[in-house]
């Protein structure tokens, strides 16, 4: 179930990472992952992210048909699954998607910044494969899916920076989320590499208040989940109170 929690997630705020000027650079990847391994989550991914471009009011919308309608006609035209094909399909849609969106945002000429936002895709979503390959080794495949887990968890908390409901940032209610996540499900230096990331991203950068919080659920949920879960209730009802 977590798993598909997930998918939604990244497909609701991972499409709003378009505000870092890249386009979908940071989106294509996951979305070339999760459909190489499962062509059905396309069924979660383009209505979620839609959604997220309605009720977010991004202007996105012909670049995210193309790559949608590009991507379900390789998926079609494969009879197996092959990677390399998926890796080049993530280049040349991010070449295409980023530069109609430089285009279209009157976006300052830089060669490096144009360089960096091509390569992130490809070189992102190798990332995830290999990982995921290399999960079936016992010796690997814990830490190999969580360092997948971790850049997932990284990309949607950051998609999420600028929203908040109720003045309650909801980028830090997703970092307490995956940091509980990565440490119930044992990743535990995953857990605390990523809890102290944004922990710091979110406090010295975006300057939001109660970061301390997300290292700490990490290492509460280091423990057994009963003893957590009381001692994570009565930390919440401390800081909402005083």
């Amino acid at each position: 179930m977590s798993k598909y929690i997930n998918i939604f997630l990244f497909s609701f705020f991972g499409v709003l990472s378009i505000k870092y000027n890249m386009a979908l650079t940071f989106y294509i990847p996951f979305v070339c992952y999760y459909v190489y391994k499962n062509i059905k989550n396309i069924f979660i991914i383009v209505p979620s992210s839609f959604l997220s471009m309605i009720l977010f009011k991004i202007d996105f919308y012909i670049n995210f048909t193309i790559l949608y309608v590009f991507l379900i006609i390789v998926c079609l035209s494969l009879k197996n699954k092959n990677k390399y094909i998926f890796i080049l399909f993530s280049l040349i849609s991010n070449i295409i998607i980023y530069y109609i969106f430089k285009i279209t945002t009157n976006l300052s000429a830089n060669i490096l910044y144009d360089l960096l936002a091509i390569i992130i895709a490809p070189i992102v979503l190798m990332f995830l494969i290999y990982n995921n390959e290399t999960s079936c080794d016992i010796e690997k495949g814990i830490k190999s899916i969580a360092y997948n887990e971790v850049v997932l968890a990284i990309i949607i908390t950051m998609g999420a920076i600028d929203f908040n409901i109720n003045k309650i940032s909801i980028s830090l209610c997703l970092s307490i989320y995956f940091a509980m996540y990565l440490s119930s499900n044992k990743y535990y230096f995953s857990s605390i590499f990523y809890s102290f990331i944004m922990m710091f991203i979110l406090n010295y950068y975006f300057e939001l208040n109660y970061t301390l919080i997300i290292p700490v659920i990490s290492f509460l949920y280091f423990v057994p989940n009963i003893f957590s879960t009381v001692v994570l209730l009565l930390f919440l009802i401390y800081i909402i109170i005083f």
